[in-house]
């Protein structure tokens, strides 16, 4: 478990509080309107390893990658500018919430 780690490095001072705060937070989203539950398919797996080897980046955000190309979303949201830099270089449209002036961009974008 990533918290773990980051509780190891004093990153995360209660990992335990940060899971359960995590875990409600998905429930609640997973319950709004606004999202939809994906299931993993082995097409998706595939393509995380090939965006894995590609972009060098965690399989949680590889993931990400793959299943928003494969539901076909509009918009890639994160505040993860790195993995923007990567959905971007994939060709999806990107937009960063902590981004004041920060619209939906294209891939061209930057």
């Amino acid at each position: 478990m990533v918290f773990n780690r980051y509780h190891a490095r004093g990153i995360v001072p209660d990992p335990l509080r940060v899971s359960k705060a995590m875990v409600l937070e998905l429930r609640q989203l997973a319950r709004s309107a606004g999202s939809l539950i994906v299931p993993v398919r082995s097409s998706v797996l595939r393509a995380s390893i090939g965006l894995i080897l590609k972009h060098h980046i965690y399989v949680s955000d590889a993931m990400q990658v793959a299943t928003h190309r494969d539901a076909k979303c509009d918009v890639f949201v994160s505040c993860d500018g790195e993995l923007l830099n990567v959905a971007r270089a994939e060709g999806l449209r990107v937009y960063n919430p902590l981004k004041s002036n920060s619209s939906a961009h294209s891939p061209s974008a930057r």
